[in-house]
C-alpha cells in the first residue's frame, strides 16, 4: 500500500472512532463510543421482569439468538453470544447501547435496534414510529443481565 493510501485509510479510521450521532437526532440519552452511560428511565428496573422478557419469545425475543443459564426457555438460540456472564465482559453502559441499537458500535449488526423508532426498514404500518421495547423493559433486561443471583 502506498503511503498516501495508508494516510487516507488512517484518517478514515480515526473519523469513525468518534462518538457517532445516530440515525435520529431526538435522542434523550448520552451516547459515547463505549455505551449509554445513564439509564433510559427514572423508573426502578426489576431483574425478575428482565428474566421474563429475556425468556419469552413474544416480547424481546432475546432467546431466539442468545442463551442464558437462568432463562426460562425450552430452547435457546446460538447465533449471538451466551449472555450468562455478560456483566463480567461488558459494563451496564455497553449492554445498554447493545440493546438500544447495536449498529451504533457494530455497523451492520444482525441484532435489531430495540429502542430506535426512526429510519427502520420493513416495519408494519401499525408499528411505524414505535420502539420494540420501552425504556423500562430495556432497563429490566439490563438488571437481569447484571444480577449476580445464580
Amino acid at each position: 500500500m502506498r503511503p498516501v493510501s495508508v494516510l487516507i485509510l488512517g484518517i478514515g479510521l480515526l473519523a469513525g472512532c468518534s462518538a457517532a450521532e445516530g440515525p435520529s437526532s431526538d435522542k434523550h440519552w448520552t451516547e459515547t463510543t463505549i455505551g449509554i452511560l445513564t439509564p433510559l428511565t427514572d423508573e426502578t428496573p426489576s431483574a425478575d421482569r428482565g428474566l421474563e422478557l429475556f425468556s419469552t419469545r413474544s416480547d424481546a425475543h432475546c432467546v431466539l439468538c442468545h442463551q442464558h443459564e437462568r432463562a426460562n426457555a425450552e430452547s435457546q438460540g446460538n447465533l449471538g453470544p451466551d449472555l450468562s456472564n455478560v456483566s463480567e465482559r461488558l459494563s451496564e453502559a455497553q449492554i445498554r447501547v447493545a440493546i438500544v441499537d447495536m449498529s451504533q458500535n457494530v455497523p451492520g449488526a444482525a441484532m435489531p435496534p430495540y429502542f430506535r423508532h426512526a429510519d427502520l426498514h420493513q416495519v408494519a404500518p401499525e408499528h411505524d414510529g414505535q420502539t420494540v421495547l420501552t425504556a423500562l423493559e430495556i432497563e429490566d433486561i439490563i438488571a437481569f443481565l447484571v444480577d449476580e443471583r445464580k
